[in-house]
């Protein structure tokens, strides 16, 4: 398998850690996630997680869900609703390319 095949859709088509846990965000939407369990899950520092949540949360596509331990899930709205209707075409697409391939 590819590098680019084990990258997370998103980051397929946009680089960096931004693209990394919003994808993972949106992958396993409605679950909650410490800054630590996302920093364990895709290994990225607890800094560039914390900042990039921050970030994400300004542009309203994650949300603050608990203050102890603080937790982090995507947002429910229409950017959100669009960015996994995004997700989905572009996975039905991959797959459709793969299975014409075979």
């Amino acid at each position: 398998m590819s590098e680019r095949e084990n990258q997370a859709v998103l980051e397929q088509i946009f680089s960096g850690t931004t693209s990394r846990i919003l994808d993972h965000l949106t992958t396993f939407n409605g679950f909650e996630y410490t800054v630590n369990e996302i920093c364990n899950i895709l290994d990225i520092s607890y800094k560039v997680v914390l900042r990039t949540l921050k970030d994400l949360e300004k542009h309203d596509l994650v949300e603050n869900t608990k203050l102890r331990p603080i937790k982090w899930k995507l947002k429910e709205n229409t950017q959100t609703r669009l960015l996994r209707k995004f997700l989905f075409e572009v996975v039905t697409k991959d797959i459709e390319r793969s299975a014409l391939r075979c």
